[in-house]
């Protein structure tokens, strides 16, 4: 997520405040970069005026949004003016927990200013997009040759329930197996979820994508995943149907109302009368 920060005092703490919010309604993995227009300390400026209130605001929305603020290498300013005689350290990456536990090696050093100048902050932005493209392509087939082996074990065991040869162990093994498999898919649902979002934003009420990824997860947060049927735990579909017409069958067989309701039959043509109506005169 790239920043552009406000120079106003008011802008700055509205801004902090959306991008701690929407990480803590967002679960995921967090890169927030860019020219944030603030300093951690009055060490982070030469030459212009430190603002202490502005400082403590922008510290405390990195530790209430639990953020890691990447120690820079190389230069210990990123801003100068063309006379050298202000500079600061603005421009920052901060990094959520989840990316620094999976990149612990992960670090950040400043080009020089004259390399710095020839290479467009497009060119930089670009090059880091292609990075966390490849990061996520990877990550994606890792987490679905997971989710492939879980299923084949969680099918490998409900086999042998269906024997009734399934082990203590086992079960445990298939319960553990399906938490794992429904948090992958917690997980998938709310990036969806944030996509459509994002793609909301941009596209308004053209971007019809975001009410069918709602239906979608709406549907999937409603779906029965397994019932007990005779003290074994079930996920087959078609056994989980067959099970829920039964109990349903059963109830209305055992009902004892004495309400009847009339057949209704449905025609395609119309009756004389009904013709005579359409084409009378109309009244007051």
């Amino acid at each position: 997520m790239y920043i552009y920060g406000p120079q106003d005092t008011g802008d700055k703490l509205n801004l902090w405040s959306r991008l701690s919010s929407f990480k803590t309604n967002h679960v995921g993995h967090y890169i927030i970069f860019g020219d944030f227009n603030e300093v951690h300390t009055a060490n982070d400026r030469f030459g212009s005026v430190f603002n202490a209130t502005g400082a403590l605001a922008f510290n405390n929305f990195i530790n209430d949004a639990e953020l890691f603020d990447m120690p820079l290498g190389g230069l210990r300013f990123t801003w100068m003016n063309k006379s050298g005689s202000k500079m600061s350290h603005i421009d920052r990456f901060l990094i959520s927990h989840e990316v620094m536990n999976e990149f612990p090696e992960v670090k950040l050093e400043a080009l020089n200013r004259a390399e710095d100048m020839q290479v467009s902050l497009f060119d930089k932005c670009g090059r880091l997009k292609e990075k966390i493209k490849g990061w996520m392509a990877d990550k994606r087939i890792t987490e679905n040759t997971r989710k492939k082996l879980l299923q084949d074990k969680i099918q490998e065991i409900d086999i042998k329930l269906d024997n009734t040869c399934a082990s203590l162990e086992e079960i445990d093994e298939r319960t553990s197996n399906i938490k794992e498999l429904e948090d992958f898919m917690r997980m998938e649902e709310l990036d969806i979820q944030q996509k459509a979002r994002l793609k909301w934003n941009v596209e308004g009420d053209e971007n019809s994508k975001y009410f069918h990824g709602l239906i979608n997860s709406r549907r999937h947060q409603q779906m029965v995943n397994g019932i007990l049927i005779d003290g074994v735990w079930n996920t087959n579909p078609h056994f989980i149907k067959k099970e829920f017409v039964k109990f349903y069958a059963q109830k209305f067989d055992n009902h004892e109302s004495g309400v009847r309701f009339p057949l209704i039959t449905i025609s395609n043509c119309l009756s004389t009368d009904d013709n005579l109506i359409l084409e009378g005169l109309i009244s007051e």
